[in-house]
């Protein structure tokens, strides 16, 4: 089955839609034990663990299904435990606390102060530094 077939010859995205599509039909090809699971991984889950992983010299790798579940996970490797202290940014995404104190633990709201660090260059210093003497 080709899935590039209902795909117009004028179409702007028609190349895009062909890469796409023979990943897929890659995937359709393979041979795999499990069924892709967000949760338990397996399938198409473990085949990207296995790219990524080989892509940093064959260390680890674990997907997440979210950032939110990765935080979750995280702190439990730390060791965190109901009545511990975690720092958790003053503005921040609501998961930060919603993590925290899933895991009984006491959020620490760490004051952010909004300045431009000096190890991170400005835009307007980046440009003199480019620019050429005249």
């Amino acid at each position: 089955m080709s899935w590039s077939t209902g795909v117009h010859a004028d179409h702007p995205d028609r190349e895009w839609l062909a890469g796409v599509a023979n990943g897929i039909e890659s995937w359709l090809d393979r041979r795999v034990s499990t069924p892709t699971s967000q949760l338990v991984a397996g399938g198409a889950i473990v085949g990207a663990e296995g790219q990524l992983s080989a892509l940093h010299c064959d260390r680890p790798a674990l997907l997440m299904p979210s950032a939110t579940y990765a935080l979750w996970i995280a702190l439990r490797a730390l060791g965190v435990r109901p009545g511990d202290e975690v720092l958790i940014p003053q503005y921040d995404w609501t998961s930060s606390l919603a993590v925290v104190l899933s895991l009984g633990a006491r959020p620490v709201v760490h004051r952010q102060i909004l300045r431009p660090s000096p190890s991170i260059p400005r835009p307007q210093q980046n440009y003199e530094q480019q620019r050429p003497a005249q």
